[in-house]
């Protein structure tokens, strides 16, 4: 939790430093997946990309959660480096992955991704998306997922939105 804290700090060499060192010792894809986050949050996109790529070589074939977070990365960086192609694959392969969730914090950030993804284009289907994720994250009782469905609803609304 500390280092998820450091990230919101935007001290992000305490936060890498802090997921590197439980990568180097269990070689776990999870801690590697932080260290994504981290350089995702940092503005490092195609590091992060790099590291979405390794982790996704490390997950066993039969989880289906891990790939399916894995997947929501991978369409996120690449629709944030302007690759609509790519992320538009990986929320393709993120959407089946995905198929029987009931973890509700990962049903927000599936509607998030997917109003992220529609904002540009349609924004009466992205402000259902992004009220269904801020659904879930009530229902999950997270305040920052929250906030940040709250900033986008708004932003949607006035016509700035990315």
């Amino acid at each position: 939790m500390h280092a998820y804290s450091l990230v919101e700090q935007r001290d992000f060499d305490g936060a890498r430093a802090i997921w590197s060192e439980i990568w180097e010792r269990t070689r776990d894809h999870k801690a590697l997946h932080q260290l994504g986050y981290v350089k995702r949050e940092e503005g490092d996109l195609e590091a992060a990309l790099e590291i979405f790529h390794q982790e996704s070589a490390l997950i066993s074939s039969d989880d289906k959660f891990a790939h399916a977070v894995n997947l929501h990365e991978l369409c996120l960086c690449n629709h944030l480096l302007g690759r609509s192609t790519e992320a538009n694959n990986s929320f393709e392969a993120y959407r089946s992955a995905r198929a029987d969730s009931d973890d509700a914090i990962e049903i927000a950030c599936y509607f998030r991704l997917k109003g992220d993804l529609l904002a540009q284009s349609d924004s009466m289907l992205a402000r259902d998306a992004y009220q269904e994720s801020l659904n879930k994250f009530e229902e999950a009782c997270d305040p920052f997922g929250i906030r940040e469905l709250e900033e986008r609803l708004k932003k949607l609304e006035s016509g700035r939105f990315l």
